[in-house]
């Protein structure tokens, strides 16, 4: 009797990083060790930096279509011989047509669904990403055998959407990666210094803004807040990594129309160890997102011993828990008395950075990974007493 066989899509590992990529790597990582006797079928993206993983019951196959793409959406099992499988994984979203096998989902977001002009881009492509997200998470609500939600607050969203997905959603937090951690010596103070003045030159302090260029990130009115809040501040700069890709000319002109073009660096994707030393050495993160199905900059920040001004809605809350300031994310004024806050009280920001180190504490891939697998487990086993 041939062992059980699972296939993860794991295109979102790929040259970039990104929240879902990190998810995937843990799990590629992780879970086959955690099920020695289940074989694994990874499906890899072609520019994937190498082999996924080394363990023996992984066997990987490149597939040329992008992850949020028709190519998946609509053909993938005429692309990829899945005739093998017994559980099927799509930990970004969307739930593929045509597969004939168990298959489990991992939710990060209803936003597509609900509130699509937030994370969409305008005009006719807008209208191709919506259609092929729609029909994505539509069917994996209401055809999927198991959801995955990253937090309660995608499971209510999920649950408003699809009553009938209660019973068979999961919520498992993300992780944060050990390599998100405080400042321990002064040669990793120096490297912030370095670093800040790379991305900053000039800046004394920093505000970190960091996320994907899309609405529901709201980093204009981060700026709008900066801007608000240290009007009389030259020596405190505002950098936003837009690291899911770099398109900050409405940003760049916002701070030129207020005369602050110099002290407002928005950066493309950087290497993660940069990333690093802008969190240790940020006056603070500023990230009140209109919605986050979790937040992962949230998470990293307070690994990093970074303060947190957040927003008081959706997922932001449960990451930061009582470790971050919250904020109305579509005030402005609100926004720029937390920053004000900050970077006036060092004593409720060594308190934040205390708190935000045990928070973070609570957040690890293992346990994310664990829990992964003992839900495959049992939904393999769901799956032999159906065939049986």
């Amino acid at each position: 009797m041939r062992s059980p066989t699972i296939a993860i899509d794991a295109r979102y590992i790929r040259e970039r990083p990104s929240g879902i990529g990190a998810m995937v790597e843990a799990i590629v990582r992780d879970v086959p060790k955690l099920m020695p006797d289940t074989s694994f079928l990874l499906l890899r993206h072609p520019l994937a930096p190498g082999s996924l993983s080394r363990a023996e019951n992984v066997r990987e196959r490149v597939v040329p279509y992008e992850a949020n793409g028709p190519g998946t959406l609509l053909m993938l099992p005429r692309v990829v011989d899945l005739s093998e499988v017994d559980l099927f994984h799509a930990p970004f979203n969307i739930l593929p047509a045509g597969l004939m096998m168990r298959t489990v989902v991992t939710i990060h977001d209803t936003m597509w669904l609900t509130d699509p002009t937030l994370c969409g881009a305008a005009g006719l492509w807008g209208k191709v990403q919506s259609w092929f997200y729609r029909n994505g998470i539509r069917r994996a609500l209401e055809q999927a055998d198991h959801l995955i939600a990253i937090s309660e607050a995608t499971r209510r969203d999920i649950i408003a959407e699809e009553p009938g997905a209660a019973a068979r959603c999961t919520t498992i937090l993300h992780g944060i990666a050990p390599k998100f951690s405080p400042s321990r010596n002064e040669s990793d103070r120096s490297e912030q210094e370095r670093v800040r003045q790379r991305f900053a030159p000039g800046a004394r302090r920093h505000v970190l803004v960091v996320g994907r260029a899309a609405p529901y990130k709201n980093q204009q009115r981060s700026l709008l807040g900066f801007l608000r809040a240290f009007s009389n501040s030259p020596d405190i700069h505002l950098v936003v990594v837009q690291r899911l890709g770099h398109e900050g000319a409405t940003l760049t002109s916002l701070a030129r129309e207020a005369g602050a073009e110099d002290r407002v660096h928005v950066v493309p994707p950087m290497d993660e160890q940069d990333l690093i030393s802008l969190y240790r050495g940020a006056l603070c993160l500023c990230q009140p997102s209109l919605k986050e199905g979790w937040g992962m900059p949230i998470g990293e920040a307070m690994a990093c011993g970074c303060p947190v001004v957040t927003s008081n809605t959706s997922a932001m809350p449960e990451v930061g828990g009582q470790a971050a300031l919250y904020v109305t994310p579509t005030s402005v004024l609100e926004i720029a008395r937390a920053l004000r806050r900050l970077a006036r009280d060092a004593k409720l920001r060594a308190t934040l950075v205390e708190a935000g180190l045990q928070q973070a504490e609570r957040f690890t891939w293992a346990s994310h990974t664990e829990r992964t697998a003992r839900l495959y487990r049992q939904l393999l086993t769901v799956g032999a007493r159906a065939a049986a």
